[in-house]
């Protein structure tokens, strides 16, 4: 099983700049949640980066937390996945 650390995947992004991280970075700061398009786009890259195959077993360590996320979750990155042939399971 591969874990996926959101929390040092948005810290590598926020670390590495551009414009999507400086609206990243001030929620951080002030212990609140980065933007869901933000958390999203981060954590699809990853998954792209990976070597996946249809066996890969995920487990997504801190995403999604809220009602919005899990929306937001399952309308891009579920989808995502299940386009890359992946087999998903809640």
């Amino acid at each position: 099983m591969t874990r996926v650390c959101m929390g040092a995947l948005i810290r590598a992004a926020v670390q590495k700049g551009g414009e999507a991280s400086s609206n990243a970075a001030k929620p951080m700061q002030e212990g609140r949640l980065v933007p869901n398009d933000f958390a999203l786009n981060v954590l699809k890259a990853h998954l792209n980066s990976l070597n996946a195959t249809s066996k890969l077993r995920l487990l997504i360590d801190g995403f999604p937390k809220t009602v919005d996320q899990i929306t937001a979750f399952d309308a891009q990155v579920y989808i995502y996945l299940l386009n890359k042939k992946w087999q998903c399971k809640a």
